[in-house]
């Protein structure tokens, strides 16, 4: 027997699973419908935190987080579903719940005020250099930031958003409204030869560029592919995309997910190659790897970097040799 509060901690979990893998990005409005039988041009879902449900007001259609389970893996029984849920929330850092958090309104609520106040703080933790060993000249470029009151690190992803990481717990917290991407504005003016990395996590980003500081790198802050992809087919991108994803069952399944919508588009894409690599794929993710193994991060990435390098010039049909 399955324990009845461990069940109902479960169903909780719901608006992260919405906005996780589903691309919802705003919980107190309407979303496109998630029945694959129903072409919902309209939003029409929404999600209510009493009944731990999302409805369709057009099709009557009604999903708790054990529905969607089954529906997204096709598992039939609940065990499966349950132990499903498990793996997902073990392996993913658990996130508030958007109606845990105060703030209302955040894309048309100008965050610059408070982004100074937190970076001047930053100083006032240790969490990105110690805990997690990112670079300090970072922490100024992205003007990342600290709440001393929230004990939150704060990551502007623009004057309207910003994506935030408990320093003593972990949980995540994300601004409402239109789920923005990390740098998503690489994505503009590319060039046959332009190289981006895709990771999950800001933190992975930072990793990444904490070794190469030239890399270019864009977080998906979860699994925002929907925004990701639109942007791609809005700006034109005309690069390739190296997707560095977590090293488990979700990054691995969104990863072939998103590659396979890139090869629709055209655009080549290299898939989980970079953090399998590592000490035969041993680490979950790029600041895994970075905080116990950072040698041999350096060595692999250096590698993939010039080497992904030399493609994109191959592709654009200069003459050079892949080593």
């Amino acid at each position: 027997m399955i324990d009845e509060e461990e069940i109902k901690k479960f169903k909780s979990y719901l608006p992260q699973y919405l906005q996780l893998y589903c691309n919802v990005s705003n919980l107190k409005k309407h979303f496109h419908c998630l029945n694959p039988n129903h072409p919902d041009r309209h939003p029409s879902m929404y999600y209510s935190p009493k009944y731990q449900i999302c409805k369709c007001f057009s099709c009557g259609e009604r999903y708790d987080i054990y529905d969607l389970i089954k529906l997204h893996y096709g598992l039939t029984s609940f065990r499966e579903q349950h132990n499903k849920i498990a793996e997902l929330f073990n392996e993913l850092d658990q996130v508030v719940p958007t109606s845990t958090i105060k703030e209302d309104d955040y894309v048309e609520k100008d965050f610059s005020k408070y982004f100074y106040y937190c970076h001047k703080n930053i100083c006032n933790t240790d969490y990105l250099t110690n805990t997690r060993h990112i670079d300090k000249r970072l922490q100024d470029k992205y003007f990342i930031g600290y709440d001393t009151k929230r004990k939150i690190i704060i990551f502007p992803l623009n004057e309207h958003s910003y994506f935030g990481r408990s320093a003593t717990s972990n949980n995540k917290y994300k601004t409402s409204g239109i789920g923005y991407l990390f740098n998503e504005d690489l994505l503009k003016n590319s060039t046959d030869n332009s190289v981006i990395y895709v990771t999950e996590s800001i933190i992975d980003s930072l990793s990444l560029e904490t070794i190469i500081p030239e890399i270019k790198t864009i977080s998906l802050n979860g699994y925002n592919t929907n925004r990701f992809l639109s942007l791609v087919k809005e700006y034109d991108y005309k690069g390739i995309f190296v997707l560095a994803l977590d090293n488990d069952s979700a990054g691995l399944k969104i990863g072939n997910s998103l590659k396979n919508e890139l090869d629709k588009l055209g655009i080549t894409s290299f898939n989980n190659t970079l953090i399998k690599s590592i000490d035969d794929g041993k680490y979950k993710d790029i600041n895994k790897a970075l905080t116990e193994n950072k040698e041999a991060l350096t060595r692999n990435l250096t590698y993939f970097y010039e080497q992904y390098n030399l493609i994109s010039k191959k592709l654009r049909g200069d003459d050079f040799e892949i080593g």
